[in-house]
């Protein structure tokens, strides 16, 4: 069953129940009839999540020669596999669900259960894998789709460079696994609104702003820029990390210097 929740703090999310026949799933017990629906209710579970994706994050033009065509502001193919592997590895014994959530400036995947049989994260970032759920795999495997053990993370960090993108995040989270790919500027989901920039082209804009106005207003800047106030607070607050910009004096009456 696809749920949609909605929250103050998540802009559009969805989850991916677990099944109810956990225990014997994973273990592939199934009569071969039953299997095979599970498989397919896995497999439909996938792809509404996929769509769902699609649907809230942005399109825009490329234009190549003399052709134009549209493209997605992530990494689609990644994307898919990302949430395949998500149903793939999760633990079914754990009635929490698979949830994909879309926020101004990021994609969320979570998914119940932590990494298996002593596998760590940095040896999942560099292609290791330990299936936890092998019919499940052998499955998506023969139907192409996995493209192979390990990939997944690679080809999504890879992809994310290519398109300029800040780095993907993938961590254990409480008694799960979360990956998170950042959306380059954090534009409202559900609008086709300017193309993407790159959070180097968003924080030039942002000196440029302070240059012209030392007093200016986060809640300016986000107009200005079209770009969520959450992502343009985020940036700011990254740029006096890096020393870029300094706040000088309080935040009702102080103002900013370029450094």
């Amino acid at each position: 069953m696809i749920t949609r929740k909605h929250s103050r703090k998540r802009k559009n999310s969805e989850s991916i129940q677990g099944l109810k026949e956990s225990r014997d799933f994973v273990s592939g017990s199934f009569p071969k009839g039953i299997y095979r629906n599970r498989i397919c209710s896995i497999l439909l579970w996938i792809e509404d999540a996929y769509q769902f994706v699609l649907r809230h994050i942005d399109q825009r033009a490329v234009i190549e020669g003399l052709h134009r065509h549209d493209t997605y502001e992530l990494p689609t193919q990644s994307i898919r596999e990302i949430i395949a592997n998500a149903c793939l590895h999760r633990s079914y014994l754990d009635p929490a669900s698979v949830q994909v959530s879309i926020f101004d400036d990021r994609l969320e995947v979570d998914s119940p259960g932590m990494l298996y049989d002593g596998l760590n994260v940095t040896d999942a970032l560099a292609g290791k894998s330990k299936c936890r759920n092998t019919a499940i795999a052998e499955a998506f495997q023969y139907m192409k789709i996995i493209e192979g053990w390990g990939t997944g993370l690679p080809r999504l960090f890879r992809q994310c460079r290519e398109m300029n993108l800040p780095e993907p995040k993938f961590k254990e989270f409480g008694d799960g696994i979360k990956v998170t790919v950042y959306r380059a500027n954090g534009t409202k989901v559900g609008t086709n609104g300017p193309e993407t920039d790159t959070n180097i082209d968003i924080e030039q804009k942002i000196i440029e702003l302070i240059s012209q106005d030392s007093k200016i207003t986060q809640k300016t800047i986000s107009e200005k820029l079209n770009i969520s106030a959450r992502t343009i607070k985020r940036m700011m607050a990254e740029m006096q990390e890096n020393r870029r910009i300094v706040r000088i004096g309080s935040n009702r009456a102080g103002c900013w210097k370029v450094n």
